[in-house]
């Protein structure tokens, strides 16, 4: 039913990073598409312009993490009625997590808080398919 497809994305990506005093450090990267060139995406494309600000700083066991992701708007016409484009993208997109190191008996473990899209957005990067909105959760990983 699908095959392989041929793209051609060409643009520009920029990041930086750096600490900012003990125990923080940020991270921004920033891409920039000047031409996406799909031979066949069904309708598919991708915005022209996405960044990403996070900031992560250690606090005593907790490692705190926030990141904003804006994402430019785009079109899609994937499943459409009539193939119509359709404008998608075009959000801001906030997350952040509280995580720390645990001990379950003789197994290390992470146990993490967080909360996705805050601004509790319904955006689309597909058409047809709005995010949940916020998503608050919890996680354990253990190593074992």
């Amino acid at each position: 039913m699908y095959g392989q497809s041929d793209a051609r994305r060409n643009g520009l990506e920029l990041q930086l990073s750096g600490r900012l005093g003990e125990g923080a450090h940020w991270h921004l990267s920033w891409t920039h598409m000047t031409s996406d060139d799909m031979v066949d995406d069904h309708g598919r494309s991708t915005p022209r312009n996405l960044g990403t600000a996070e900031l992560t700083r250690r606090q005593g066991a907790w490692t705190l993490t926030g990141s904003i992701q804006r994402v430019g708007p785009y079109t899609s016409n994937f499943f459409s009625p009539g193939g119509v484009e359709a404008g998608i993208g075009n959000f801001t997109r906030v997350d952040v997590v509280a995580s720390r190191p645990i001990r379950l008996g003789h197994h290390g473990a992470h146990l993490s808080l967080y909360s996705r899209n805050l601004t509790n957005r319904h955006y689309q990067t597909q058409l047809g398919y709005p995010d949940a909105g916020a998503v608050w959760g919890t996680a354990l990983q253990i190593d074992l």
